[in-house]
């Protein structure tokens, strides 16, 4: 069970109005104005009206610095021998960059017609975080409010088994600090476009903690049921899911994505664990073709709801679907990202050659799927960071147990960057079926875009198929138990 915790006590702080916000040492001052410098420079080259464009300096990496945008698109960040970048997008309107690094990352908000300038260290990520040039007190909310979100975070578990009222009055309470944050800095010459969306995602969120909770609760707490008391859910009635501004409030449409899930169940009479299965889908399309009337959000839902489900599984039983959403959308990039995905699974559905590779295991050995010729193989993809993948353990040793002697092989693929620590696992857990590492990003191959991934394998090396049940699931033995010869 994974939650999106929002939470943390409010911690007072000492704010000045500057470019920084936490103390750094002064090797980090001597760069920073030295970075400064150059900025100031370059400034009198104006950013076209409709480029936004970020600059800054990304000190000591020693991996890959990605970044995530628009409809989560996911890039490389070049970075030259002193850590420095620029990151230019034309769009109409604001967006928000996240800079990833391994599990860290930042927000950087930047706007048409601006410079935004950002540093860190990643030595220290949280602490060296730091902004100059356009948007600079809007990069500093957005950092600070982040910091207060961090404190309510660590709290979560206390938080959440709290009986319903006192939660409420918790979860009040510090929306009431989120919201003078933003008032302080209005005050002090944020835009107020940025405020007025700041204040929707500051609404939101708290509409997804409320959601939360009672899941929380019984999880936390350890209990089968919580009583919420009359009015819980008042605030979804005047919710108007219309509003154009909502299309950029990230935290609205996350909210949003939850409602139309559980209205489409509703209105379908669906129940249970849905999740990827083609009835759910046809059951939200029609969701929002009744509940949602302006295009551009009708436009988000369905072509991120058609990338979810492609990026889950085969678009098996959502032919129509997809046809329907390429005769009729009218956004190009997204109709044809929506193609490409749909015609890359033909490679890889059932009947077809499954994809070879010849990978180590612990002891830098190579195995083939060509080796295991004459077997069914089911190969499970995962990491050892994964909680999902870990808690198929019981599962997967009783599982291979109980076929033991059987004409099966049971295979699991791990995608860890972290190489040493797939390897102490391994060796800690003494797992007694084969364990390989894909260094060389093979799962791509399978399409492998969520952990863990099953996929079964037939003796004559050909898909039976790419998305195969876990170990924990009764229909995977009902699965092997139906091939001839296992």
């Amino acid at each position: 069970m994974k939650y999106n915790f929002r939470i943390g006590l409010p911690k007072k702080q000492n704010r000045k109005r500057n470019n920084n916000l936490t103390k750094k040492t002064q090797t980090m001052k001597n760069l920073l104005l030295f970075f400064t410098s150059l900025i100031i420079l370059a400034g009198c080259q104006q950013t076209p009206s409709n480029l936004c464009r970020v600059t800054g300096t990304i000190l000591n990496p020693d991996s890959t610095v990605f970044m995530s945008y628009i409809n989560r698109v996911r890039d490389t960040i070049d970075l030259n021998e002193g850590g420095a970048f620029t990151f230019e997008k034309e769009s109409e309107k604001p967006m928000t960059i996240m800079f990833l690094y391994g599990r860290n990352s930042a927000s950087v908000y930047i706007a048409p017609g601006k410079t935004v300038d950002f540093m860190v260290d990643v030595a220290d990520w949280k602490n060296s975080q730091s902004f100059s040039g356009d948007l600079t007190q809007e990069n500093n909310y957005i950092l600070e409010k982040a910091s207060l979100s961090r404190e309510w975070q660590s709290k979560a578990k206390d938080k959440f088994v709290l009986e319903p009222m006192d939660y409420k009055m918790s979860r009040d309470s510090m929306q009431k600090v989120y919201n003078g944050l933003l008032d302080s800095y209005l005050a002090d010459g944020i835009s107020k476009s940025f405020a007025d969306l700041e204040r929707l995602t500051l609404e939101y969120g708290l509409y997804s903690d409320l959601n939360v909770y009672p899941r929380a609760y019984r999880y936390y707490a350890k209990k089968d049921t919580v009583i919420l008391p009359d009015g819980w859910n008042n605030f979804k009635a005047s919710l108007d899911f219309n509003n154009p501004l909502l299309i950029d409030v990230p935290a609205a449409l996350n909210f949003i994505s939850g409602e139309i899930e559980e209205g489409a169940m509703t209105e379908a009479g669906l129940s249970g664990d849905m999740w990827g299965k083609p009835e759910l889908l046809i059951a939200k399309m029609d969701y929002i073709d009744k509940h949602i009337e302006i295009p551009e959000m009708k436009e988000y839902f369905t072509y991120d709801l058609l990338n979810q489900q492609m990026d889950a599984g085969p678009p098996t039983g959502i032919e129509g679907v997809i046809r329907g959403y390429l005769n009729t959308s009218l956004n190009e990039e997204n109709k044809a990202t929506v193609k490409e995905k749909s015609d890359a699974w033909s490679v890889i559905l059932p009947g077809q050659p499954a994809p070879t590779f010849s990978l180590p295991n612990i002891h830098g050995e190579n195995l083939a799927l060509a080796d295991l010729a004459g077997k069914y193989v089911y190969i499970d993809f995962w990491a050892t960071w994964c909680g999902p993948c870990k808690a198929e353990f019981p599962h997967y040793r009783k599982l291979v147990a109980d076929y033991k002697g059987r004409n099966v092989v049971f295979m699991s693929i791990s995608v860890d960057k972290d190489k040493a620590a797939w390897k102490k696992m391994v060796e800690e857990e003494a797992f007694d079926w084969i364990q390989l590492h894909d260094s060389i990003n093979m799962n791509d191959d399978y399409l492998v875009r969520y952990i863990p991934t099953f996929v079964f394998v037939n003796t004559e090396g050909k898909i039976i198929t790419p998305r195969a049940p876990r170990p924990s699931d009764e229909a995977l033995r009902a699965m092997l138990d139906a091939q001839p010869g296992l």
